[in-house]
This record gives C-alpha cells, structure tokens and sequence, in this order.
C-alpha cells in the first residue's frame, strides 16, 4: 500500500491491477474507493492504494503453555483479503499499515490465548487442526469490526521450543499409543488363553475315559505286544555279543 498524490491538474488517478484505492480530495474523505484503471478523482486529490487480491503472510509465533511451556508456532500462515467496498471505513479506523497494526497483533493474541489452554504434553500434531480452528475463530472475532477476511491461519507446526520437553513429549505420546494398545492385546491374549483352556480340558477329558482300562495287566500286554511287533519287524537286527553261539537265543524286554 503506498499513498500517491496527484502533482497536476488533470485530476485522474490511475490504479494497478488487483488493487483498489481511497481518495482524498479537499472535501475530505470520498465514501466511494476508485477501482483499478483510470478515474477521474479531481484536481489537488490524493488517493491511497490497496491490495484487495487475496494476500499471505508468514509468521513465527510464540506462546505459553497452560503448564508454562514456551511453544513455537513456526512457519504459520495467516491468509486474508480486503473488502473493496468497505476500504474507506478501514481507512478512517487504521489505513494502510492495517495488516501490522491489527492483524499482527490479532493473530499473535488469538494463539497465545489457544495455547494457553493447552499443557505442553498435550501439544501433539494431532491437536494442530483443533488449534487452527480455535485461532481462526478468535482472528475473525477480533477482525469483525473491520473489512477484514480471514480465510485461514495455518499452523505448520506447533511444539515446545525446548528440544528436551519435545522429547519429552514424543516419548509420551509412544507410551500413550501402547496403553492403547494394551486392551486389544489383553483380549487376544484372554482369547488365546480360553482355547487352550478348551483344548486342554477336551484332552484331561479323554484321559480320564482311557484311565480306567490301563490297569497293570494291561499295560504288560501292550508292553509284550510292542516288543513282538519290533522283532517281527524286517527292519530289526538282533546282535549277540560275548557268548557262544547257540541254536536258542532268548529275547526278553
């Protein structure tokens, strides 16, 4: 924004491309702003000329935790654009340096009263779209009196300017992840434990029926069994060592 004031009496102002200007003639302040083009505006008037193009500007901003936390809003983005039928009044209430005397002073006060509600613990990046929100919503509030919008502010990243309390933080929030996780794994270990409950009492409970038949006589017979199956087998050799041969040769378990 810069003021221009006209030197001859040809009285017609010219304005760039984007932009829209207030005129002042010796009459005062015009109710009317001029638009971009050639104007006539009068002999001996001055106008002054405003961007009325959507804007952007970057900001670092600093705030307070609610546990007193010193936190970095870094390269935030603050996105705005005037209204071109209401330049006069913003003329009257702050003129041209508007974006350093009100919306500056609006955004920074906007996230310092946002982070203030908030622990530094709790400042993770899932909380900065919340913070946004809120921040907006305090900019437009302080922006209402005047033909300001607001179309965004932006925080790209939000997060103690201590590195050891980032950390700190970051710890915290792997812990958290885990507790979460805790009770899905508790119910698949509960789970786990419940079928090797059910196998292993279908098991007891098919011992107990075969308990009963293995009596002592039983268990001999099977024994006697197992050990003529193996020698019948014509896999199974059988070597005498240490005494003379004979044509009788005893096997015994």
């Amino acid at each position: 924004m810069w003021r221009a004031a006209l030197l001859g009496l040809a009285g017609c102002a010219t304005v760039p491309v984007g932009n829209a200007a207030t005129v002042f003639t010796p009459s005062g302040l015009e109710s009317e702003p001029i638009h971009e083009g050639v104007s006539y505006v009068g002999p001996f008037a001055e106008w002054t000329l405003y961007d009325v193009r959507a804007q952007m500007r970057n900001e670092d901003l600093i705030a307070v935790s609610s546990d007193g936390a010193e936190v970095r809003a870094t390269a935030s983005l603050v996105a705005f654009h005037l209204e071109p039928a209401q330049l006069p009044a913003l003329e009257r209430q702050v003129g041209p340096d508007y974006y350093e005397v009100l919306i500056r002073p609006t955004v920074q006060a906007a996230v310092r009263r946002v982070i203030a509600r908030y622990r530094a613990l709790d400042l993770k990046s899932n909380n900065v779209a919340q913070i946004e929100a809120e921040v907006a919503a305090l900019v437009a509030e302080g922006l209402k009196p005047y033909p300001i919008a607001i179309d965004r502010v932006d925080l790209r990243t939000v997060a103690p300017a201590s590195e050891a309390l980032t950390q700190k933080i970051q710890s915290t929030a792997v812990w958290e992840q885990r507790v979460l996780v805790m009770p899905q794994e508790e119910a698949l270990a509960r789970g786990r434990g419940d079928a090797l409950r059910a196998a292993a009492g279908a098991v007891r409970g098919e011992h107990l029926k075969v308990a009963p038949t293995l009596t002592a006589a039983t268990l001999r017979e099977r024994r006697d069994a197992a050990w003529g199956a193996l020698l019948a087998s014509p896999n199974t050799g059988v070597e005498v060592e240490g005494a003379p041969m004979s044509s009788l040769v005893e096997v015994q378990p």
